[in-house]
């Protein structure tokens, strides 16, 4: 019985296949496509929001120096608090996006990484065991709002996509897992982001005075602000919802397009180059 036993447990062994050596990255030094020119618009979102910020505080504290402290303090509590409020609402805002597009980085960029160092064959037998401890990587989330290196079916196709020369198809696939499955469940879900995007939304659609609104674009560029005939704009109406990825996918995708498209025309080169300068962390201006 206990030599049959032993002999069971052997075959066992035996036909299970070996975990592979995957020696999953951490990091990366660069990115593909549509995910290095997308966390470069989110770049230039902070650092427009970080001016705009600026400004606000700069504001307040001439309000608080020249309107003493004696003489009309409903006009100046009015008026501090109004740009205490635009203050909080755009490091709320900066913080909430940095995260996110942190954490899509963690994510993606080592997939692509792995897949470019070790092959199609290799990363499709360690994708599954990507979620293992010691391969994971600082990961700022709750795992039971999103574990880090969570299966999703989206990731195995775009990069067989890529295996088989759909491109184009990549780009689709690897879009949807890059701006719904990581970023919508972390950040986009979330009922403060909601309100602060929609507020954006709203001046950046009437134009608020003040000019306290980042536009809605995702740029082909490595450049801040970018260069006319590189920009995919999301949709201007009052009360469109960046947030609802049924809204915002036709605006990744409409830019996922004409990625393929400048890739395909004399453009190439100025792209590629532009993926150069954000891979290399350079700041173009």
């Amino acid at each position: 019985m206990v030599a049959g036993s032993r002999t069971t447990a052997n075959a066992t062994v035996a036909s299970t296949p070996p975990t592979p050596a995957c020696g999953w990255p951490t990091a990366a030094s660069s990115g593909p496509g549509l995910a290095a020119f997308a966390s470069r618009q989110v770049g230039c979102g902070l650092l427009h929001t970080a001016d705009i910020v600026d400004a606000h505080r700069r504001e307040r504290e001439a309000i608080d120096g020249s309107i003493g402290h004696g003489s009309a303090p409903g006009v100046q509590y009015g008026a501090t608090m109004k740009q205490l409020a635009t203050e909080m609402a755009g490091s709320s805002l900066a913080r909430r996006l940095g995260h996110g597009n942190t954490h899509v980085f963690l994510d993606i960029y080592p997939l692509h990484r792995f897949y470019m160092a070790r092959g199609w064959d290799e990363f499709r037998a360690c994708l599954p065991h990507r979620q293992l401890a010691r391969y994971a990587v600082r990961w700022d989330v709750d795992r039971g709002t999103l574990p880090f290196a969570a299966s999703f079916p989206e990731v195995l196709r775009g990069f067989e996509q890529i295996e088989l020369g759909r491109i184009a198809d990549s780009v689709r696939t690897l879009a949807q897992h890059e701006q719904v499955n990581v970023p919508q469940k972390i950040m986009y879900d979330a009922p403060v982001m909601q309100l602060l995007l929609d507020w954006n939304q709203l001046a950046w659609a009437v134009g608020f005075p003040s000019g306290d609104y980042q536009a809605i674009e995702l740029s082909l560029s490595a450049q801040c602000p970018a260069p006319a005939g590189t920009l995919t704009t999301f949709s201007k109406a009052r009360y469109a919802r960046l947030w609802d990825a049924a809204e915002r996918m036709p605006f990744v995708f409409a830019a996922a397009d004409r990625l393929d498209t400048l890739l395909a025309g004399p453009e190439r080169a100025q792209v590629e180059a532009s993926m150069h300068t954000i891979s290399s962390g350079i700041v173009a201006t």
